[in-house]
């Protein structure tokens, strides 16, 4: 059972995230760009207008700005299964504190390449919230297995600095930032996997949060490639994409091994059923 202080941080969670995503759209969306903020103005024109339906460009930019506000609404939820599960399960054994704060550290440089360069909202707004939502996990984790207050510290203190640097980056330097935050987000799956490899098990994982994962990137190849005009993001929202769906895969493969193990109790003791009752029956006729 969930208690009420845990739904209550939860729902405080939410509520900010909503908050800072409605404020961000108000701030960075004109009315002007666009009709029901995924059609642009000459697109209007060419669906309602002149009645061309099917206009291949129109199609694809209309379809990417839809897939990425979808994301943005996707990602309020995205950590909450991985939330719900730590506290079903009462541990953090499976998942690495290193991970986590290679996410955060790696959303944090990804968005400010995205100030910089002043990509639309819809194109890295998931980072924005699920930053958020890793940061509460990075929390549950020091509740569960607190490190020391020079930890968190030293942890804290980084993830600020370099935050604070990266945004006073140069934009004809930016895409040195953007190589960075990706480079660090892949290292974040890498040190999953290593974790997971090593502990054989996946009980602290939430598979909701990682089918969201993965469906999230994948969903992303698509967006990059039409709203960002870097070969350097859509590389690695691509390489990102296959490392997510290994760890997905990886749950999977963890969680029929699991299954099995206890299946084999059990077969044994089938097994063992006959030969004991045979040898009740001989001393019962003795």
């Amino acid at each position: 059972m969930i208690s009420t202080r845990s739904m209550f941080v939860m729902a405080c969670f939410l509520f900010g995230i909503l908050f800072v995503t409605a404020d961000t759209l108000a701030s960075t969306t004109t009315p002007t760009d666009f009709y029901m903020l995924v059609i642009r103005s000459d697109c209007w024109d060419t669906f309602f207008k002149n009645f061309d339906l099917f206009n291949i460009s129109c199609l694809k930019a209309t379809i990417s700005k839809g897939l990425g506000y979808a994301l943005i609404l996707g990602s309020c939820f995205v950590k909450v299964p991985q939330i719900i599960k730590i506290i079903q399960v009462n541990n953090v054994k499976d998942l690495s504190p290193l991970s986590v704060y290679q996410e955060i550290l790696a959303n944090v440089i990804i968005t400010m390449w995205h100030l910089i360069n002043g990509s639309p909202f819809s194109s890295y707004g998931e980072t924005v919230i699920v930053s958020f939502g890793a940061l509460v996990i990075a929390g549950m984790i020091w509740y569960y297995d607190w490190p020391g207050m020079l930890h968190v510290n030293i942890v804290i203190g980084a993830i600020a600095i370099l935050a604070h640097y990266a945004y006073k980056t140069p934009l004809e330097s930016s895409d040195i930032l953007l190589f960075v935050g990706n480079v660090v987000f892949a290292a974040s799956r890498f040190t999953q996997i290593i974790k997971t490899i090593q502990t054989q098990s996946v009980e602290s994982l939430a598979l909701i949060t990682l089918l969201m994962n993965f469906a999230g990137t994948v969903s992303r190849v698509f967006t990059a490639s039409q709203e960002v005009k870097s070969v350097t993001f859509f590389f690695f929202t691509c390489f990102n994409a296959f490392l997510n769906t290994f760890i997905l895969g990886q749950y999977f493969y963890y969680s029929k091994n699991k299954a099995s193990k206890v299946a084999v109790p059990d077969s044994k003791k089938a097994t063992s059923t006959p030969s004991s009752a045979k040898k009740s029956e001989s001393k019962k006729s003795k």
